[in-house]
């Protein structure tokens, strides 16, 4: 199994650097060495959907994101992500989302209104350049980005990583919550450095290359969730920058000289920009 999760990232892989153009089962047979076949039994078996609807739903999905982040066109974004023209991705569209493109980007704040709905406060955050940086990623499907299912996963790879006296830890989150299903939410876990002991099933991957809005969250994982809607509130209240598509990634900081913060658990979160 462990064989098999390995070729599986590498697969994933394929999908999250390249959702724009779809892929062909050529590629997939050629970096997971299994026929197509063959691979889509055991991709399946572990995220209850096919290859197809998989790739299917990432784009569809990266397309929702680009409609209320970006005023981008809605024909250019179809062809972004692989139609060929504008009636065949507004149909598909529709009938995966229930709403049509034009529709979703005038009704943008519906998506967030719930989520924030709660909130009075706000969170600032700071535009920063970040360069390209390599790490060893795998990623697991969690129903809602299940809290003790990710750390559990976390305390595997501390345990694993424990020869090494320092490294960087981030959360990989490519999805966006408020568009995908929740049973199909997918983590990504990342780090600096590996110890010879860990296990094989990490593929390098290369993570941020650009402008990101930065925010940090204070206190544990539990309630992380309220930080992103205060960004969000934020964000929709200052009518603020375009945003990126690409993840949002979390760098989980071991500690911070500034005896003003009397928590262990700090969190810097980087949101794309477009």
């Amino acid at each position: 199994m462990q064989k098999n999760l390995f070729k599986i990232q590498r697969v994933l892989k394929l999908f999250e650097d390249a959702t724009e153009i779809p892929f062909s089962a050529q590629e997939v047979e050629e970096i997971s060495n299994y026929s197509y076949r063959n691979f889509q039994r055991i991709f399946k078996k572990v995220f209850s959907e096919s290859i197809e609807n998989f790739s299917r739903r990432l784009r569809l999905e990266k397309s929702y994101k680009k409609i209320i982040y970006t005023n981008e066109s809605i024909t250019d974004i179809a062809l972004t992500i692989g139609y060929s023209n504008i009636q065949a991705f507004s149909k598909a569209f529709t009938k995966h989302f229930k709403i049509s493109p034009t529709n979703a980007r005038m009704n943008k704040r519906t998506v967030f209104d719930d989520f924030i709905s709660d909130i009075v406060s706000e969170i600032p955050s700071e535009k920063v350049y970040k360069k390209k940086q390599m790490i060893f990623y795998k990623s697991f499907k969690f129903y809602n980005y299940d809290n003790d299912g990710i750390n559990a996963i976390w305390r595997t790879i501390d345990g694993q990583n424990e020869s090494i006296d320092f490294y960087e830890s981030y959360g990989i989150i490519a999805d966006q919550p408020l568009i995908t299903p929740k049973q199909h939410c997918i983590y990504g876990f990342a780090i600096d450095k590996m110890a010879s002991s860990t296990s094989n099933d990490f593929v390098t991957k290369e993570i941020f290359g650009g402008y990101y809005l930065k925010f940090t969250h204070l206190g544990d994982y539990d309630n992380i969730e309220e930080t992103y809607k205060k960004f969000y509130k934020n964000w929709l209240l200052d009518n603020g920058p375009e945003l990126g598509d690409s993840p949002v990634i979390e760098h989980y900081v071991i500690s911070k000289k500034d005896t003003s913060i009397s928590t262990d658990f700090i969190t810097d979160i980087y949101f794309p920009l477009a």
